[in-house]
């Protein structure tokens, strides 16, 4: 096998986030670069970039600050726990007031 991996720099996945898909459909990981706390956009757009590459799916990202990197990744993923227990509790919810003994 010639590669197990891609290094694919942030601005390439952020104008084709599907290429994470196709590079998963062909067995490969893929590692984005580079995410700088400094980028002229300021810490929003960095931030919001560091999410859309997670929500994407990258398997790993290069960067120069990884405090901040972090930092919005923890952020990221107890957002993406919160909404699923949210979904989760929603259909159990829905299923017992389905079943419940008497509802006309």
């Amino acid at each position: 096998r010639y590669a197990d991996a891609l290094g694919v720099g942030r601005a390439r996945l952020l104008a084709r986030p599907a290429l994470v898909d196709d590079a998963h459909l062909a067995g490969l990981q893929v590692l984005g670069w580079t995410v700088r706390d400094d980028d002229p956009g300021g810490p929003e757009l960095v931030d919001a970039e560091i999410r859309v590459l997670l929500d994407a799916g990258i398997d790993g990202l290069f960067t120069d600050h990884p405090d901040t990197t972090l930092l919005v990744r923890d952020a990221w993923a107890a957002e993406r726990l919160s909404r699923a227990a949210g979904r989760t509790e929603g259909r159990a919810g829905g299923r017992t007031a389905a079943a419940a003994p008497g509802s006309a």
